[in-house]
């Protein structure tokens, strides 16, 4: 973690842990539901509840990576992974995060991972 996030980690309430899985290739240049072409690359987050736009700080292992909301997820799937219908909140993640935010935090080959969260807007 920088020092900057650190400071910035250091003066906000305690942090939330959140289980968080990445979404990428499949969605690449597809509209998000706040209307922004999804990159897989771009710091970025689907949450089923925040507002879009708000900023969370995520840690892992020493590693951070500040997402911004842009787009609504994680959604429950059956058993062949399609989208339950009507859709459902995950039942066991809080947070989908855009390939390149997975990378930054080390959890790629996981593809499920824990992380500490501090909302900073």
């Amino acid at each position: 973690m920088t020092p900057a996030l650190l400071a910035a980690a250091l003066l906000l309430p305690q942090p939330t842990t959140l289980t968080v899985s990445y979404y990428g290739p499949g969605f690449h240049g597809r509209q998000t539901a706040s209307g922004a072409v999804f990159d897989q690359h771009a710091m970025t987050a689907a949450s089923p509840s925040l507002p879009f736009g708000s900023v969370l700080l995520l840690e892992r292992d020493g590693r951070a990576v500040a997402v911004t909301i842009n787009d609504r997820g994680p959604y429950a799937v059956d058993s062949i992974g399609a989208a339950v219908w009507p859709l459902q909140p995950h039942p066991t993640r809080q947070l989908d995060i855009s390939a390149g935010a997975m990378k930054r935090l080390g959890g790629i080959s996981a593809g499920v991972v824990t992380c500490r969260a501090w909302r900073l807007r």
